[in-house]
């Protein structure tokens, strides 16, 4: 991301202030409430992303196609915790003062959970080289951050050298840095990949290998599948292996994907998931890819007057962590109020009905063999 100096910034709340002409730039990092949601778009919006009790400094920058709104986040602005702000901080300090060359910046992270890298446990120690025009060299601090000062205009190629001693780290590709104009800025957060690995074969019934069949390596919390959480997806080869790379520490299950029925791959002391230490390498046992014998299932959905509803549905596979990934389906009732699906047989599906705001009104399961299905809400 690159960011571009503005003489002024007028936001509400409070959050972010500064001073044109010769007075000094001013930050205030205001507290915020912990509502997750939408990616933000605008500064009044910014609120509703961040989490309690943590301070973040807030940059903003003017749209060019939406005059007096002033846009925040990963590609528009600047969004990141206080404890990584020091070296951007005094770069907006220095917008007020004679230009002194170009600055690259920003923290050297090790990858966890999530998308949100300002969560990520931070790399000290680092070594970050620019060779372009001329050659700087810095080290990331305790926080991750780094910062190069003083750059002529130009493109420079940024190197990372990872310290001694940190036994399971990736070192991350080199990244450009394109510097321009009077208090140019590259802002670059380096994103350092663990050396976890989980890896599996997908067979057929008869034990032959199956190639380009779909697996995704999902993370399992508290006993559950996050479905709606980050995942790896990756395709079986011609030998019907599968290896996804990177992978930091936690509880993990392997599941296959459309067209063959949902099943999970077992680790090899037989338990339903994977659980990966730091820089693990786990090699599961095979999972069988079976395409699934189907049944025709009638049902109804019924309100708690009797009444048949015209309405729609969710129906997916359950699994040992939940529902699979990736497994379920939005269905919807005639006119009469019922449905015919075609099921998996013998194999338990969910069904799930929601109210207007998208609530959970009805959750039912039941196993496909024949029998109809008559949902009642309540």
């Amino acid at each position: 991301m690159s960011v571009q100096p503005h003489p002024e910034v007028r936001t509400q709340g409070g959050l972010v202030s500064a001073s044109p002409g010769g007075r000094p730039v001013t930050v205030t990092v205001g507290d915020v409430r912990p509502i997750r949601g939408a990616t933000p778009t605008t500064l009044e919006s910014v609120g509703h992303v961040l989490e309690e009790g943590r301070r973040y400094l807030i940059i903003a920058i003017s749209s060019r196609t939406l005059a007096g709104v002033w846009h925040v986040g990963a590609c528009a602005g600047y969004v990141r915790p206080a404890a990584r702000s020091t070296a951007f901080r005094h770069w907006l300090e220095s917008l007020t003062e004679p230009p002194s060359g170009g600055r690259v910046l920003g923290a050297v992270v090790q990858q966890s959970d999530g998308d949100d890298i300002s969560t990520w446990p931070s790399v000290a120690g680092a070594r970050v080289t620019a060779r372009g025009p001329v050659v700087a060299t810095t080290t990331s601090d305790r926080d991750g951050e780094y910062v190069l000062t003083g750059l002529p205009d130009g493109e420079y190629d940024i190197s990372v050298d990872l310290p001694e001693g940190r036994h399971g780290l990736v070192a991350p590709a080199p990244f450009k840095a394109r510097l321009s104009g009077a208090h140019a800025i590259t802002a670059w957060d380096v994103r350092v990949e663990v050396a976890g690995r989980v890896s599996g074969v997908v067979v057929d019934e008869t034990r032959q290998p199956v190639a380009g069949a779909s697996v995704y390596l999902n993370r399992v919390q508290d006993g559950r599948v996050i479905d709606d959480g980050p995942y790896w997806r990756g395709t079986s080869a011609a030998d019907g292996r599968y290896a996804f790379e990177g992978v930091p520490p936690g509880q993990y299950v392997a599941t296959i994907g459309r067209p063959y029925a949902p099943t999970h791959a077992r680790a090899h002391l037989g338990g339903d998931s994977v659980i990966l230490g730091f820089a693990d390498a786990v090699e599961l046992q095979p999972m069988v890819a079976t395409v699934g014998a189907t049944i025709l299932v009638d049902g109804t959905v019924r309100g708690q007057d009797g009444r048949l509803l015209e309405t729609e549905f969710h129906v997916a596979v359950v699994g040992p962590f939940g529902l699979y990934p990736r497994s379920g389906s939005w269905e919807a009732t005639n006119k009469d109020g019922r449905f015919r699906l075609r099921l998996l047989r013998g194999v338990r599906h969910r069904f799930t009905t929601v109210d207007k705001d998208g609530r959970e009104r009805l959750v039912f399961d039941a196993i496909a063999d024949g029998t109809p299905v008559h949902l009642v809400e309540p």
